[in-house]
């Protein structure tokens, strides 16, 4: 079974929504132009293989070090095509919102090889990670792009094509980690100490949340060393039920090289959204018993406050509240709800 996903703009937290997804069989679409085609012999598998190798033949090398030169083992180095971080003008580049177009790792000496890329330009970045692949500590190094900057408009693109490209290096930048404080407090009056505070940060192809801090006594919370780049800060109950997000704040912080303090943020029920599930003719999806819709993160990496699920009734009907965000819908089959 294929289903439909269908991304939606939870952007007023204040109405409802009505949606509808359908289950279907997914068939490639069929082009057709006003002018003949031309019929041609096909090639064969070795003509297929040697068009592709020279289209997606281009490849980037080069090692990753620190500010003392020292080469950094697994660190993670990303590749963007140009053409998709330059901005409406086309003047500067902007941090890339689309996955990577190939991701790589370094080895012990802290070289990386990227291969199979399409000729054209591309901007490299690199994190340093944990062992286990998490980010170092907020105090150590930012996200750096070639040849050593943590500004995208100041990234220097790679010209990728025939001829083999010279080995590059990317000496990381230390950051300094500054201070993410503010308060929350309840439309409804309810007391917010015990929450929890969460930062959630997207970069490529990769995202990594973590739970930040506790709303104090006093309603405020206080976040120590946090790298500089875009977050969603959250604040959410312990343990929300099924098919709602109970009461909860977010908003999108842009963390520099100062302490960010005074953030004030009023916790809310969020956007509500009701739906039904139909089934295409083609399928064989008999009953909604076990179905399920949840919604996760919107395309090309768009940060979504948190995930809900909710269980579709015997009326293939279904409901959700606490949204807020771009999210994208999938109809599932799981455990029936006791």
């Amino acid at each position: 079974m294929k289903s439909d996903s269908v991304a939606l703009a939870i952007a007023d937290r204040l109405f409802a929504y009505t949606v509808l997804l359908v289950l279907a069989f997914i068939s490639l679409p069929v082009l057709s132009s006003g002018h003949p085609l031309q019929q041609s012999m096909p090639k064969s598998p070795n003509d297929q293989s040697s068009a592709m190798a020279r289209r997606d033949n281009g490849s980037i090398t080069g090692i990753v070090r620190n500010e003392r030169h020292e080469p950094i083992a697994r660190a993670r180095v990303q590749a963007f095509a140009a053409a998709d971080a330059r901005n409406r003008e086309g003047q500067e580049f902007v941090l890339p919102r689309r996955r990577a177009n190939v991701t790589t790792t370094t080895d012990a000496e802290g070289h990386f090889a990227i291969s199979g890329l399409p000729f054209g330009e591309y901007l490299v970045a690199a994190e340093s990670l944990f062992s286990d692949g998490r980010r170092v500590p907020a105090d150590r190094y930012g996200v750096t792009f070639y040849p050593s900057t943590l500004e995208v408009n100041e990234a220097v693109a790679i010209s990728v094509f025939s001829d083999p490209v010279p080995p590059i290096q990317i000496e990381l930048v230390p950051v300094r980690g500054v201070r993410v404080a503010g308060s929350v407090v309840s439309s409804s009056g309810r007391a917010t100490n015990g929450l929890r505070v969460r930062l959630f940060q997207r970069f490529g192809s990769f995202g990594s949340e973590s739970s930040a801090a506790m709303v104090e006594a006093q309603g405020t919370f206080d976040i120590p060393r946090v790298a500089p780049g875009s977050y969603r800060l959250t604040v959410l109950p312990t343990t929300p039920p099924s098919g709602q997000g109970g009461e909860f704040a977010d908003r999108i912080i842009e963390v520099r090289d100062s302490d960010l303090n005074g953030i004030a943020l009023v916790l809310g029920p969020g956007a509500s959204i009701s739906g039904h599930v139909v089934t295409d003719p083609g399928t064989s999806i008999g009953t909604s018993t076990g179905l399920r819709v949840s919604v996760n993160a919107g395309p090309d990496g768009d940060l979504a406050a948190n995930s809900i699920t909710a269980f579709v009734t015997e009326e293939w009907s279904f409901q959700m509240t606490g949204l807020s965000g771009l999210y994208r819908f999938d109809v599932s089959r799981g455990k029936t709800p006791a």
